[in-house]
């Protein structure tokens, strides 16, 4: 049975669904230039396979993920859980099915490592801060990868549920695993606005922004609560 949301007091069914996720929750970053070779801590194993055993069974899960091992193994235990309770999956070998998506980053924002050690002083060590600055085009362009530059290699990857369900493709579940940086410049440009605008904050492991795009040509963000239409934002070229 197709699933249905209420959006704007009217019931949509939706085709397929797009989930941008940050991964579970990760042991300490002690080097920043190898930080993609942190993987999860055991609870955060475990946690992502519980999402995967509670994800509902109306459609089939294919799973992408970043550079990054923590991204890989996130994917890996919410898959397997998904799985575990009879949930249907992709073929998990199958490059198309799954795999690295470097538009998803998980290689460093930060092309030099003394810059950001430099600039994450500067603020306290509080990541949220250096989120916004990134956000607000406050740091050297030579030194860091745009925000503008990571939104248009992730756009397409977003839009694709929406492509499936206009060539009558659906019933799709497709997750898309990456981390808070990558998932606030996304979210801020489909928004238009700077994401606090709307009470948003910064994701934290395992919460996702859901696009559900839905049979009527919708697509309808849905992230902390708040449910907001995105169809032309997805449908313009960033």
């Amino acid at each position: 049975m197709p699933r249905r949301i209420t959006f704007n007091k009217k019931r949509e069914t939706v085709a397929n669904e797009t989930i941008l996720m940050r991964h579970a929750k990760r042991f300490h970053i002690r080097n920043p230039a190898a930080h993609h070779l942190v993987g999860l801590t055991l609870e955060g194993k475990k946690e992502s396979f519980e999402i995967g055993r509670a994800m509902k069974k109306d459609k089939i899960l294919k799973v992408y993920y970043s550079t990054s091992k923590r991204t890989k193994q996130t994917a890996f235990h919410i898959r397997r859980g998904h799985k575990s309770v009879g949930g249907s999956v992709a073929p998990y070998k199958r490059a198309k099915a799954t795999g690295v998506r470097k538009e998803l980053l998980g290689k460093p924002l930060f092309m030099d490592g003394p810059y950001s050690d430099v600039e994450f002083a500067k603020v306290g060590r509080n990541n949220n801060l250096m989120i916004r600055k990134w956000l607000d085009g406050a740091f050297d362009p030579t030194k860091i990868r745009s925000p503008k530059e990571i939104t248009k290699d992730m756009h397409r990857r977003l839009a694709l549920g929406r492509r499936a369900a206009n060539r009558g493709i659906m019933g799709y579940r497709i997750l898309n695993v990456s981390h808070d940086w990558q998932i606030l410049a996304k979210l801020e440009h489909l928004l238009g606005v700077k994401f606090e605008t709307h009470g948003f904050n910064s994701p934290v492991p395992n919460e996702a922004i859901i696009i559900y795009h839905t049979k009527s040509g919708k697509d309808i963000l849905d992230y902390q609560g708040k449910r907001i239409d995105i169809t032309k934002a997805l449908a313009n070229k960033p």
